[in-house]
């Protein structure tokens, strides 16, 4: 009787751990075709901003929040800045659609974040990881600037450049560029990876 329990919980055993696989299976399945089959059906409302002169680098502010719109060849560019948010938005419309077409972060110069992508229907068609290639994020470069240089990210962004750059030499950077006056900048160029500073010098321009 005892062996007949136990070959009796032996295949009840593994008859769960089969089941429960192929519920893992399906899930996984269910999530990526879920991913797959995204739809972003958002048009660019243009009402609130004054066309009536032109479509070129027009501004609208509402709130806490400035609208920018960039027109270009076969599209227009929104660029949407929350005061006290260091990250913009940028989102992109096809300008027959209007729909939207891709959506990114920016950290000044850097894209960050996940890229999305959509074709003229709204589906999601390609995702990109902007961060993938920088363990070093640029929140820890927000406070490697204000730790080992006392600059305040916050309080210095008009003075600041930084943008993402790589690889070269197998190497993922940030390169930072500080001006210090009119003729005088500090150029700070960071490993994306480790965070090892591999330039900090004094550079002077042309008056």
């Amino acid at each position: 009787m005892e062996n007949y329990d136990r070959n009796f919980n032996l295949e009840q055993y593994k008859f769960m751990t089969k089941y429960l696989l192929m519920f893992a299976f399906i899930a996984v399945a269910f999530c990526n075709c879920q991913k797959l089959y995204v739809y972003k059906k958002v048009r660019l409302d243009l009402s609130k901003y004054d066309t009536s002169l032109s479509y070129d680098n027009l501004k609208y502010v509402s709130n806490d929040t400035t609208f920018e719109l960039y027109n270009n060849t076969d599209s227009f560019k929104e660029i949407v800045n929350v005061q006290g948010q260091i990250i913009t938005k940028n989102s992109v419309y096809d300008k027959q659609t209007m729909r939207l077409i891709s959506e990114h972060n920016l950290f000044f110069s850097c894209l960050v974040g996940v890229s999305n992508f959509y074709n003229k229907r709204g589906k999601l068609i390609k995702q990109i990881d902007q961060d993938k290639n920088y363990p070093f994020s640029i929140y820890k470069i927000i406070e490697k600037l204000q730790s080992d240089y006392k600059i305040d990210v916050w309080a210095e962004k008009q003075k600041l450049s930084i943008l993402r750059s790589g690889p070269r030499d197998n190497r993922f950077r940030y390169f930072i560029l500080y001006y210090i006056s009119r003729i005088t900048s500090r150029s700070i160029i960071i490993d994306g990876v480790t965070g090892e500073v591999l330039e900090d010098r004094t550079v002077h321009h042309n008056p």
